[in-house]
């Protein structure tokens, strides 16, 4: 009877650790408030490689940082997201000598581009750029709000026929770079525009998306290639001299609910043609469509009495002789000069 009675006890206590061990939480779990297991979501890899970039952990483990681009494709689209988490950074040099390269985008989740990020790249044609300075939303005038912040500086390249020169900054920030020639047409996402932006950049066509706001001053000043420029949304102001000698601009559409247009803004702007001219346009400034010979049209967005209110400086004469065309959505009964938009946007009169 006793064997019967230690055996009964021995099997007791062996079912008793068995299940203690089959109801233990594994190691990839934990309890939640109620008692209950959860799976523990993985680390974040600290290396990531997709598509010939390579992406490296943040120290705060709450993003990825854009460490080098193979050589090899004439196109990068960076992704916004690596393995759930945003690419929040872009390295200095990380697509260093591509001489291949010819067209790129980065995403709008990028809150740091580094100096020299696309230095050596002599071939790169088209960019697509969240914003233009070394962190997100800086602004002001020195040599990290300029498009020649991402490439190269110092002593020019070789061959010298590739590059052209960009300098920004004054006194002992200013700073000379050498970006590719080649790089003709450019967008900007968001973010604000400092003086000389887009100093030395032998740009042809340039978009400025969402977060573009206003145009500060020089932003595109002397830039005597630039033929096309487009904002994806109201401009509230035009700085001084922000297109000036921009020899080969054809065209502007300017809207908004407000709109000031500074000093010598298109100044010297020979081949300008047409203006979309915002209905709540308040100033222009002296000097500001100075010496626009072929401005012929001026499309308003606005009433005659509003056109007949906005605070005109002097030497505005080329402006002033300009035939002016009221906007009207629908076919006017009236006779006079009147305009509309076509079903691609483009101002066409009635």
């Amino acid at each position: 009877m006793k064997r019967i009675l230690l055996f009964i006890i021995a099997l007791m206590l062996v079912f008793s650790l068995v299940s203690c061990d089959l109801f233990r939480p594994s190691s990839d779990t934990t309890a939640d408030d109620d008692g209950g297991d959860f799976p523990v979501p993985p680390s974040p890899a600290q290396t990531v490689k997709e598509d010939g970039l390579t992406f490296h952990l943040a120290a705060n483990g709450k993003g990825y940082i854009l460490t080098k681009a193979d050589v090899g494709p004439t196109e990068y689209v960076v992704p916004s997201k690596i393995v759930g988490l945003p690419v929040v950074e872009i390295a200095s040099g990380a697509f260093k000598d591509n001489t291949v390269l010819k067209k790129v985008t980065l995403p709008d989740s990028i809150e740091v581009m580094n100096r020299g990020i696309f230095e050596g790249c002599k071939n790169i044609e088209e960019m697509t750029l969240p914003y233009i300075a070394s962190k997100a939303g800086e602004i002001n005038s020195n040599a990290t709000t300029c498009i020649g912040y991402y490439f190269t500086q110092g002593e020019h390249p070789t061959p010298f026929l590739d590059w052209v020169r960009s300098a920004a900054g004054s006194g002992d920030h200013r700073v000379e770079y050498w970006i590719p020639a080649k790089l003709t047409r450019l967008t900007v996402e968001g973010g604000p525009l400092g003086e000389y932006t887009f100093s030395g950049a032998a740009l042809t066509e340039v978009h400025l998306g969402q977060g573009v706001r206003f145009v500060s001053a020089h932003v595109f000043a002397q830039k005597s290639d630039l033929e096309r420029v487009t904002f994806a949304t109201p401009i509230t102001s035009i700085g001084t001299e922000a297109f000036w000698n921009c020899h080969n601009l054809k065209s502007v559409a300017l809207t908004g609910e407000t709109l000031w247009i500074g000093k010598d803004a298109f100044s010297n702007c020979y081949d300008l043609e047409w203006v979309v001219l915002s209905g709540g346009t308040t100033s222009i400034g002296n000097f500001a469509f100075d010496d626009c010979s072929d401005l012929a049209k001026i499309y308003y967005l606005g009433t005659a009495e509003g056109f007949e209110n906005i605070d005109i400086g002097t030497f505005n004469d080329d402006f002033l002789e300009a035939e002016l065309f009221i906007y009207s959505e629908a076919a006017p009964d009236e006779e006079g000069n009147f305009w509309h938009y076509d079903e691609a946007g483009n101002p066409v009169e009635w």
